[in-house]
């Protein structure tokens, strides 16, 4: 795949753009070959299966496109991509999702995203963004922070692959 110039969007955010488009093909290509038993088989000694990581970054991918807009998630977008967690911090698994399903919601998000990312000018790079922890951050350091979450999740989806073939 070759990523392409994306008119209209700010030079800055293009780059994260890519690295975003180049995540999301890693986990597109990494669930490709999985059966639906194997996205939501749960390894010993790991936390969350595949599927729920996919809905996971599918859901911070809304999520921060609505804080990008400056805008509260709409209620209806919140009930189709929110898992929840546990007492103790697991994210609940996404039950009654199939392959197709959570790879069309992680499409729904990233055009979500897209748009968002569309939006911002120089002035909201210059800006500001709240993490989940509260942290206050530059938007440009948080976009450069951002764009590594597919990955970050495309290594966990790896290491679950290879427990599972063991």
């Amino acid at each position: 795949m070759t990523f392409q110039a994306v008119p209209n969007m700010n030079p800055t955010v293009v780059g994260v753009w890519h690295v975003l488009e180049h995540g999301k093909l890693g986990l597109t290509n990494a669930i490709k070959d999985l059966t639906e038993e194997q996205l939501f088989e749960l390894p010993a000694g790991f936390r969350n299966n595949i599927a729920t990581l996919i809905m996971h970054v599918a859901a911070t991918e809304a999520g921060f496109a609505y804080t990008l807009s400056g805008q509260q998630m709409a209620p209806e977008v919140r009930a189709e991509y929110y898992i929840g967690r546990t007492d103790d911090g697991l994210l609940i698994e996404p039950k009654g999702e199939t392959r197709e399903s959570l790879l069309a919601k992680f499409d729904k998000a990233r055009e979500l995203l897209k748009d968002a990312l569309l939006r911002l000018t120089e002035a909201d790079l210059e800006r500001s963004i709240s993490r989940a922890n509260g942290m206050q951050l530059p938007m440009r350091q948080f976009l450069g922070i951002y764009g590594a979450h597919p990955a970050l999740h495309l290594g966990h989806i790896q290491l679950i692959k290879q427990a599972l073939a063991n």
